[in-house]
């Protein structure tokens, strides 16, 4: 299932299970993106 719609804040989904999909199918840029949101989040800090 590829989700192909746009993603908010009242979609109550992860942004750490939108990364990890985006890695498994190569999807590089969103990947990025989500790491570069939670990185200003300070959710991670030595990823």
């Amino acid at each position: 299932y590829i989700y192909t719609g746009t993603f908010s804040v009242k979609d109550n989904i992860s942004l750490i299970a939108i990364f990890i999909a985006a890695n498994k199918i190569e999807l590089f840029e969103i990947s990025q993106l989500v790491k570069n949101v939670c990185l200003n989040l300070n959710w991670l800090k030595n990823f």
